[in-house]
């Protein structure tokens, strides 16, 4: 399920007052009204998102729900940037101990065909 973001279908900010949420509902639904575009079911997808958006947003306990799916959402990104990033710093970290004992292991190498010669 894709995730919606009511803001962004109404056009306006996160700061968005009452009074500009309903104007640009109202400026939305005019314009993807089914009445005013006979037919088209484009039309007909964007006015029901467009309502579905305004119920959210003009309802406090509905737009806090949402704000909290928005927040619980962006920690789970989060976290899961920061697994990635562990594991790429787990790589790099093998890496390096890798070229370690190789340079290690070349240098006692050294030491014992010397001692042998």
């Amino acid at each position: 399920m894709t995730k919606k973001d009511y803001y962004t279908i109404l056009n306006i900010s996160r700061s968005a007052t009452d009074r500009e949420i309903k104007r640009a509902y109202k400026r939305l639904a005019v314009k993807y009204h089914p009445d005013r575009n006979k037919n088209s079911k484009i039309s007909e997808k964007k006015f029901k998102e467009i309502k579905e958006a305004y119920e959210v947003l003009i309802d406090p306990k509905k737009e806090k729900f949402i704000t909290n799916m928005d927040i619980q959402h962006l920690i789970k990104i989060h976290q899961k940037t920061t697994l990635v990033n562990l594991l790429q710093v787990q790589q790099i970290l093998v890496i390096f101990l890798v070229i370690f004992l190789v340079i290690f292991l070349e240098i006692i190498e050294e030491i014992i065909v010397k001692d042998q010669i």
